[in-house]
């Protein structure tokens, strides 16, 4: 028990100074030579990025390469997305957003979604958590439809996995290592598959919550 409680703490001061799963898995430094990663590195999130953003040609790993490079707790990239959104996505309302940040969607709510690309709702969910990590859980929904559209797609899994386990690391830790397992070890992806050393700087990171299954 003395044994246990000891490696506990040790585990404790790491994850303590690693911080959390949507603040410490910086994946983008596998993608450091890619233009858009350097871009928003030196000009932050300006009309170039949303613009790419918003591309459905452009390729939604580099998207969520470039946000994670973006850093987090920067509530104006979440508001400036939206904007753009509203402005470039015909029949999108803006009520849209307050009910995808909720926990409970009605089906009338839902079919509101369609005005929405995959894409988009994959950034959104990530720079709505990115934006506002201590409540992770109002981007859930938004990483779970995203998820569900592109099944063979890893973009969307890597996102839902980081904000999910951002939610589960308020409350069950070991669910934290599960998720890591389960989306990126365990499922085979046909679609924007990222590289294998991004997934390890997530992976080390979810690893650091396994202990917390063996009890």
């Amino acid at each position: 028990m003395k044994n246990f409680l000891l490696f506990s703490l040790l585990i404790l001061s790491k994850i303590g100074f690693s911080d959390s799963p949507l603040t410490s898995t910086d994946f983008y430094k596998a993608y450091s030579s890619e233009e858009m990663v350097i871009h928003v590195q030196e000009r932050g999130f300006d009309q170039y990025f949303v613009e790419f953003l918003l591309n459905k040609r452009k390729d939604p790993v580099i998207k969520i390469a470039a946000i994670n490079a973006l850093g987090w707790g920067q509530s104006t990239y979440i508001q400036e997305f939206e904007r753009y959104l509203l402005k470039n996505r015909s029949g999108l309302q803006p009520q849209v957003f307050d009910f995808l940040r909720s926990t409970e969607v009605s089906d009338e709510q839902k079919g509101n979604l369609s005005f929405l690309k995959g894409d988009d709702l994959l950034c959104w969910a990530y720079l709505q958590a990115m934006s506002d990590y201590d409540n992770p859980e109002k981007a859930l929904y938004a990483a779970k439809v995203a998820a569900e559209r592109e099944p063979k797609s890893m973009a969307p899994a890597v996102v839902y996995t980081l904000i999910a386990g951002q939610v589960a690391f308020d409350s069950e830790w070991c669910e934290v290592y599960n998720l890591g397992v389960k989306n990126l070890k365990n499922t085979t992806y046909k679609n924007d598959t990222l590289k294998q050393d991004a997934i390890q700087i997530i992976m080390d990171y979810l690893d650091l919550y396994k202990t917390y299954c063996e009890k």
